[in-house]
């Protein structure tokens, strides 16, 4: 049999067939379909989240919503929404990049989510980590049980060469990080420091622009909280947008439909899945990471928790974007911070737009974010 030379590259007759398969809709792996109030809070307990509008029934009936409400990207647990399960490129890594989303509902226990998946571009581009690099893009749009539209995305994925990676060796020179216990005690100190808003309304009059909101930390992040991020692996878990859904015969009968999709490992040469460089250290080195890395949509959780931990139980996410900077390795420690970069109004809404960004120990910026909220007035228009 030929070698295969194509075979982990991004070649020009690869990004053409993803071009072919642009503008389809894909019917995907549903993993949520009727809401519940445990799927809710498990999600919501999976990203670090500890305000109670999101995880707690009881504080949720007596909130300005009536009832607890998902966190602003619960919905990944009904449909994943990056671009990774197109195909098109066999043995060619793909990355989380980024998300934005636009909100016209909460979502609350019993609705019946359904989702509209299309991917709808990809563009060449070049990288520091891997040199060329192609980036695929799709849009998402969820509806309720009554085909009103509860939120659309548009996420992106980055297909890199993992050869072209290693042979660059970027990150090589990254060691995990070693915490005194005078660390851990400071991370552990802002924990339970961490500021949530809650019941008390903070009105539109009152925010300032270049206000600071209360920072907030995540990690050190630890390999059970990778594979774990999302509650139960597979079901919840949100790293894994090629998933086939479920194990064993599921999983078998995926790869064997899809043989360019299944990675198999080096020891055993037994198929398994390509992200496994999420949990697994041989993968990871594979990819020429320095360790297991996080699963990406847990920093873009992060980068809206700032924000709703601000705005209080009567705010609204109206508008949510956010991008992947750096790889989020085991052991590494996440600062959130956020300011008030604008404040305006809009007919009867009245609005703000938070900038939030992420840095580790190595001071280096992971992942920055935009959030927009609806805040109530004292005028009375406007409440979320």
């Amino acid at each position: 049999m030929a070698e295969n030379t194509t075979y982990g590259k991004i070649t020009a007759e690869g990004v053409e067939r993803i071009r072919n398969r642009l503008g389809v809709y894909y019917h995907g792996i549903r993993h949520v379909g009727e809401v519940s109030a445990d799927a809710m809070r498990t999600y919501a307990q999976g990203m670090g989240e500890r305000n109670p509008l999101f995880l707690d029934p009881e504080y949720g009936r007596g909130s300005a919503y009536g009832s607890i409400v998902a966190t602003p990207i619960f919905l990944w647990t009904v449909r994943a929404i990056t671009a990774t399960n197109l195909g098109g490129m066999p043995g060619v890594h793909s990355f989380y990049g980024g998300s934005e989303w636009e909100y016209f509902a909460p979502v609350k226990p019993g609705d019946v989510i359904s989702a509209a998946y299309r991917p709808h571009d990809v563009v060449e581009k070049s990288s520091r980590y891997a040199g060329h690099m192609a980036i695929q893009y799709a849009r998402t749009l969820f509806v309720d049980q009554r085909a009103n539209a509860v939120a659309r995305a548009v996420a992106w994925s980055l297909r890199t060469e993992r050869q072209a990676a290693r042979e660059r060796g970027t990150l090589s020179g990254v060691q995990k990080p070693k915490y005194t216990t005078e660390d851990l005690d400071a991370i552990w100190d802002m924990y339970d420091r961490e500021e949530i808003r809650g019941a008390e309304p903070r009105y539109w009059e009152d925010v300032s622009e270049g206000e600071e909101l209360p920072a907030i930390v995540r990690g050190p992040i630890r390999v059970v909280e990778i594979i774990f991020g999302a509650g139960r692996f597979d079901a919840f878990n949100i790293g894994v947008g090629a998933s086939p859904g479920g194990n064993h015969y599921y999983r078998w009968s995926a790869f064997r439909k899809y043989t360019g999709f299944a990675e198999p490992d080096p020891e055993t040469g037994v198929p398994d899945h390509p992200h496994r460089g999420h949990w697994e250290e041989t993968m990871a080195k594979m990819i020429a990471l320095p360790g297991i890395y996080d699963l990406g949509p847990q920093r873009g959780s992060w980068l809206a928790q700032i924000a709703t931990n601000w705005m209080s139980d009567h705010g609204f996410v109206r508008k949510f974007r956010h991008e992947l900077r750096r790889f989020n390795i085991e052991g590494d420690t996440t600062w959130i911070s956020g300011k008030v970069t604008r404040k305006w109004a809009e007919g009867n809404l009245h609005l703000v737009e938070c900038e939030t960004s992420c840095r580790n120990q190595r001071d280096e910026t992971t992942g920055t974010g935009t959030v927009e909220v609806v805040l109530p007035s004292r005028g009375g228009n406007g409440d979320g």
